[in-house]
């Protein structure tokens, strides 16, 4: 019975072990997620900086009004044109 209890025991022990090195593992896990999420956050941030500097460095929006008027010029341009081969014809 001695030698049964002593069996059981270590059984015991080295299930116990197991379940300690699960649980590090988890605890392990759970603190790289939250790490793994924490960089996500600081990365969605750094990706909306960017993009408002680049806005700003590049002075995006009165370049793409420039843009547009020329096109709306070559478009007036272009009517002005096919009127005036219309009128020759």
């Amino acid at each position: 019975m001695h030698q049964a209890n002593i069996i059981y025991n270590k059984k015991i022990m080295n299930i116990d072990e197991g379940n300690i090195k699960i649980h590090k593992n988890m605890v392990e896990v759970k603190k790289k997620s939250i790490q793994a999420n924490s960089d996500k956050i600081e990365l969605l941030r750094d990706l909306a900086t960017y993009e408002v500097n680049f806005t700003y460095m590049v002075d995006v929006k009165n370049r793409l009004a420039t843009a547009l008027q020329g096109v709306q010029h070559t478009q007036a341009e272009l009517k002005r044109r096919i009127k005036f081969k219309e009128d020759d014809s």
